[in-house]
């Protein structure tokens, strides 16, 4: 259902996290600087239309939070937006 890394849509806030770690009946989720414990009933994946701004902008708030895993992260997906 969900892998670690995916981005996930808190259903009740609109929030949009990245799964950090899943368990058979919780998942943790990374918004910015908190991590929080959600049922997996509680999220959505992330659509798919995440724009390069929106990326950049979190690449940003990587290096504000001192993320350097989402930050290459960021700039992995980054790469394969701009080759597609």
């Amino acid at each position: 259902m969900y892998r670690v890394g995916d981005w996930v849509v808190e259903k009740e806030t609109g929030r949009i996290g990245i799964l950090k770690n899943k368990t058979w009946c919780e998942v943790s989720i990374r918004f910015g600087q908190a991590v929080a414990l959600r049922h997996p009933d509680q999220i959505e994946l992330a659509p798919l239309d995440i724009h390069s701004v929106d990326i950049l902008a979190m690449q940003h708030l990587a290096v504000d939070i001192g993320d350097r895993d989402w930050f290459m992260r960021l700039g992995e997906r980054l790469e394969s937006e701009m080759k597609s």
